[in-house]
């Protein structure tokens, strides 16, 4: 953010849009979005790059082991016929599921104090594979700075 040249500086408005400064419910947001992303959804075949990239980001963090942080009726509630996976995209796809077809759970767990560096995490994981120039989620940083 700090340059030499006061022109390719960001502006006020571009610094306080960054991602650092978002609040919890457009993080979420972010996140459920994330979940959605193809490769996201294919957590159970997904590809090894993919899958080691996302083992060197997760190390030692706040959602190793997500499964067993959260309710466990919740947990059985999701699970269906198939658990998800206690990896990094098992967790992006619960949290895009539970969006979208449990939202009365929501308020249940609070995701931003459970999981406090997941965020970040999944921010700059997606951000080097280049995810966050797609469609899907180009407007989330877009929106209104209220947001």
């Amino acid at each position: 953010m700090i340059n030499e040249n006061p022109d390719d500086r960001p502006t006020v408005e571009e610094t306080l849009n960054h991602p650092l400064f978002w609040k919890p419910q457009r993080r979420v947001e972010y996140l459920r979005r994330i979940g959605n992303e193809k490769e996201v959804g294919k957590y159970s075949d997904a590809d090894q790059k993919l899958l080691e990239a996302l083992k060197q980001s997760a190390t030692e963090r706040s959602f190793c082991q997500w499964r067993s942080k959260l309710p466990s009726e919740l947990m059985k509630k999701m699970d269906g016929k198939q658990p998800y996976p206690e990896n990094m995209l098992g967790l992006l796809r619960f949290i895009r599921n539970l969006h979208e077809h449990n939202a009365e759970d929501l308020e249940s767990v609070d995701l931003m104090n459970m999981f406090p560096d997941l965020f970040g995490c999944v921010y700059m994981l997606a951000k080097k594979q280049s995810w966050n120039s797609r469609p899907g989620l180009k407007n989330v940083f877009q929106r209104d700075l209220r947001s």
